[in-house]
């Protein structure tokens, strides 16, 4: 718990014990205890004592015995016998036992009242009987009110618990993504610079902007749409520089432009299958990709050529990066997408709708 939090809930136990504790005073005020004061007693009663000029003093003075049992049971008898020891029975005990040792204090702050007035005093039967109600009523409601803030806290420590392994467990899976990405972008300058290309500074600038992408910005567990697809743009423009006529590639992007977040380097990671998969530089290939976004979803769908010798046991679900994937999906957007990998005819497609 924060300190903001700490004082924040210190002033709120400050202002309910207060109320509390002077609701007969304010009750007094609306003329609730008006009429004691025109009340005829008998000549053995003391009328000038500060009691009977000053009657709500008196029911102040029983709140606060009674906000004294509220917070007994609220901080001492629930936390370590409830909650902690779990020892039920125990604390049942304790708090039928406290409420008449309280129970008890109240009649003999009012029997002493009463003898130092004129009055004659109760019983304590008859006494106990009037302050009963109040007394099941604190024990109640602090018990419920305790309970409740500790079963809360009990549900935010599991949420942070999980926001933690899900934050972790993706961290891992992006560990994973980044390397793979790094090793193909570095392998594609590499043959660039073999074949002593131009684009080779035009590459390194690209890659540059691609790796500060990675390092800074999917570092987060969702990014603006805006900035994946900008990643994905300049990575295709990087692919294409190495690729001969021979590999058609098209990129089509539809839909309006919506204000919305995903999981960083999410749709890259089968567009990055297509181009490890469907590329051939001794046949013609050819990498579809469309990318639909609409307010309430987006689609992805990546077609690429397969070539018998790329088929192997790793990748005939797709490709090693695409278990990955799969598992950060299942963590971002669980019962929220739709992922589809299907082979038909030498040609492989995925196809993604993510929710928003």
């Amino acid at each position: 718990m924060t300190i903001h939090k700490s004082y924040k809930l210190i002033i709120l136990h400050v202002i309910f014990a207060s109320f509390f504790i002077f609701y007969p005073y304010f009750n007094y005020i609306t003329q609730e205890f008006s009429h004691v004061t025109k009340l005829q007693y008998p000549p053995n009663v003391d009328t000038n004592n500060f009691f009977i000029k000053h009657m709500p003093i008196r029911f102040c003075i029983q709140n606060a015995i009674l906000i004294v049992l509220f917070y007994f049971n609220y901080f001492f008898l629930v936390p370590i016998y409830y909650v902690k020891k779990r020892k039920h029975v125990f604390y049942y005990f304790l708090a039928i036992t406290s409420s008449f040792t309280f129970l008890y204090i109240i009649y003999l702050f009012h029997y002493l009242i009463d003898l130092q007035i004129g009055f004659l005093p109760l019983s304590f039967l008859h006494k106990a009987v009037n302050n009963v109600s109040p007394i099941i009523v604190v024990m109640f409601t602090s018990t419920v009110i305790k309970l409740s803030s500790h079963y809360n806290a009990l549900i935010n420590k599991q949420k942070e618990a999980q926001q933690k392994h899900l934050t972790a467990e993706l961290d891992f899976l992006r560990s994973q993504i980044n390397p793979h990405f790094l090793f193909n972008t570095l392998n594609n300058i590499y043959s660039l610079s073999l074949a002593k290309s131009d684009d080779v500074p035009d590459a390194i600038v690209k890659l540059s902007g691609l790796m500060r992408f990675v390092l800074y910005e999917s570092s987060v567990i969702y990014i603006p749409l805006e900035k994946e697809l900008g990643y994905i743009s300049d990575y295709l423009s990087l692919q294409k520089i190495r690729l001969d006529e021979k590999v058609l590639v098209t990129y089509t992007q539809e839909g309006e432009y919506i204000n919305a977040n995903i999981g960083p380097m999410l749709l890259i990671s089968f567009i990055e299958n297509a181009f490890k998969h469907g590329v051939s530089y001794s046949n013609p290939s050819h990498i579809k990709i469309n990318i639909l976004t609409t307010p309430a979803y987006l689609v992805l769908r990546v077609e690429n050529s397969i070539f018998p010798n790329s088929i192997t046991e790793e990748n005939k679900e797709g490709g090693i990066g695409l278990s990955n994937v799969k598992r950060r999906l299942e963590l971002l957007y669980h019962n929220k997408h739709e992922l589809t990998l299907q082979k038909e005819n030498n040609i492989f497609i995925a196809y993604l709708k993510i929710n928003f």
